[in-house]
Formats: C-alpha cells, structure tokens, sequence
C-alpha cells in the first residue's frame, strides 16, 4: 500500500463563486485512482454520490496527488 496527498482542484462558477485548490488529507491504496475510491466508499460500502468514480472527480473538481497540478487552473 502507498500513501498519497489528495487535493482537488479549484473553480470558478459563473455566478462568480470561485475556491482555490483544497487539501484533503492522505490516502492510502495500492495506486492514487484506488486510495480515492477507498477515501470516498461510506461504511455501508456505498460511494459518495458526489464523487466520480470514472472521472476521478469530486463535485466535478478533479483529484490530485500533489499541489501543484491542483493549483494549475485556478491557483
């Protein structure tokens, strides 16, 4: 098992909401895909429905291992 940082990624909404790049915490998962998908699956086993298992997202915010590509589009 390999440890990693899990940061999503900022945005900017139309409506002139914006939040900048979040740090989330660790995970830990055979590879970052798996160690999200662990961090994201309930107790009951049930997925968050606001995570994005095909994407990688969180509330369409794309999930990171480092800071500095989670900070690449909107700082």
């Amino acid at each position: 098992m390999n440890e990693y940082d899990l940061w999503m990624e900022g945005f900017e909404l139309e409506v002139g909401i914006h939040q900048h790049a979040i740090y989330m915490g660790r995970v830990t998962g055979d590879n970052f895909r798996k160690a999200c998908k662990a961090r994201f699956t309930r107790e009951d086993g049930k997925i968050d429905p606001n995570y994005n298992v095909k994407k990688n997202s969180l509330w369409g915010s794309r999930l990171y291992s480092n800071e500095q590509a989670a900070r690449k589009a909107h700082g």
